[in-house]
């Protein structure tokens, strides 16, 4: 009976525990990933960046509009792919970086260069 009731107690906790956690204020939070059409590219350029939710929304909106363009990773990509692919996140750079107040361009331009780096791409300017 001590079992069930420790179990029925520990059960109980955790249901109001998680739902409390989930429901955090989340006026500013990190780079979005959930609509992202590919969460590894807008990751990687929103890296330590703090969004409104205003900037969350047109985050969202950007990573909607390139969802079927961008697709999954490919590894078996020939280099035609792989270019038009590079092609199309610099055209999402530049509209994330619209987005963006002076102080987070700044961070954007440096994960920039490093998605750039990691790819061997030259930037397109």
């Amino acid at each position: 009976m001590k079992r069930i009731l420790t179990a029925v107690a520990a059960l109980a906790v955790f249901a109001v525990a998680v739902p409390q956690a989930q429901a955090q204020d989340t006026t500013k939070t990190q780079a979005p990933v959930a609509a992202a059409a590919h969460p590894d590219i807008f990751n990687a350029l929103l890296k330590d960046i703090t969004l409104t939710d205003a900037q969350k929304a047109k985050v969202d909106s950007i990573a909607a509009n390139y969802r079927d363009q961008l697709g999954p990773d490919d590894p078996q990509m020939d280099s035609t792919a792989v270019q038009k692919k590079r092609d199309l996140v610099e055209r999402v750079a530049v509209d994330l970086k619209a987005v963006l107040d002076p102080e987070q361009q700044k961070v954007f331009e440096k994960n920039l260069a490093d998605v750039r780096a990691k790819w061997g791409a030259k930037p397109s300017e």
